[in-house]
């Protein structure tokens, strides 16, 4: 299996080539990803691991697209990125965008219908989750998120922030 670790830092996945804008160890090739296209080959990766980065980059469409090129056909994007009832997703000075629930569904295949389209891309749905603390209110939070994303955010997420937004998806070529 193919993997792409983008923003790795020091800590790169397992058996992961690792992109990152800093030398260091664990990076594999050196490269801003804010500079498109991306130095890697078309329909080469069966996997891209996206753990805190798409937050720092100047255009998350152009990312998204990026990521969609260098995906093969059927590959798999994980991303794990701060949600916007985060306080930590505004602390940061270098954060650039704030995610909801429902960000990436101008992506989902199904889901753009509704939707304006920025882009000819996309990519099926495999999970979508939320991750929570585990305080006292955390499991609260998280089963009101698994009955309906959208309720949550609408009515409890700045009562009970979550900490991080988690998407599967599957590029659709």
């Amino acid at each position: 299996m193919k993997i792409l670790d983008l923003g790795c830092g020091d800590a790169k996945e397992k058996g992961a080539v690792g992109i990152d804008y800093r030398p260091c160890q664990a990076v594999d090739i050196v490269h801003d990803l804010n500079i498109y296209p991306w130095p890697l080959e078309n329909n080469f990766f069966d996997l891209v691991v996206c753990k805190h980065v798409i937050e720092h980059l100047n255009d998350v469409i152009k990312a998204m697209e990026e990521i969609h090129r260098i995906l093969k056909k059927g590959g798999i994007v994980k991303i794990y990125t701060p949600h916007m009832s985060n306080i930590m997703s505004f602390r940061d000075p270098t954060h650039k965008w704030h995610f909801t629930c429902g960000s990436f569904d101008y992506f989902i295949e199904g889901l753009q219908k509704n939707q304006v389209s920025y882009t000819d891309i996309s990519f099926k749905l495999v999970k979508k989750r939320l991750t929570f603390t585990n305080n006292i209110v955390g499991p609260l939070a998280k089963s009101i998120s698994k009955l309906s994303m959208e309720t949550y955010e609408k009515h409890f997420c700045r009562m009970f922030p979550a900490k991080e937004l988690y998407l599967e998806m599957q590029a659709v070529k």
